[in-house]
């Protein structure tokens, strides 16, 4: 039996705990009802693991989100996650999709790429 614990951001309440869901197979786990939450959207792509986590992924892999920690990821047959991917504007005007890999950190819509460079991020 494996353990799986929602993720709950630290803004949320730092103090607050998700409680515990036991689960013994792939299937039981995208059953629980914390888990059905997710996967709603219209771009909802697909669910992944990440390390011991499971990931929702949307948006053909642009959107991600942790769901939560699974105490025994090997009982979870789901695809790896790689890592997200971004559309992204390079310093030349060039609008490019860079996978996971070719971005070292994002924030504030600036992405800086592996080799030190920087580009911008686009949305949708």
């Amino acid at each position: 039996m494996a353990i799986f614990r929602q993720h709950l951001p630290g803004y949320v309440d730092p103090d607050l705990r998700a409680p515990d869901a036991e689960f013994s197979n792939t299937a039981e786990l995208l059953a629980l009802e914390v888990v059905q939450r997710y996967g709603k959207t219209a771009d909802f792509s697909h669910f992944a693991m990440s390390g011991n986590y499971l990931m929702e992924i949307r948006d053909d892999g642009f959107m991600w989100w942790a769901v939560g920690s699974v105490s025994d990821p090997s009982i979870v047959d789901l695809p790896k996650w790689e890592g997200g991917k971004y559309r992204a504007m390079i310093e030349d005007g060039t609008c490019v999709v860079l996978g996971p890999g070719e971005v070292v950190s994002s924030g504030g819509g600036v992405l800086v790429l592996r080799d030190g460079t920087k580009a911008r991020e686009l949305r949708r």
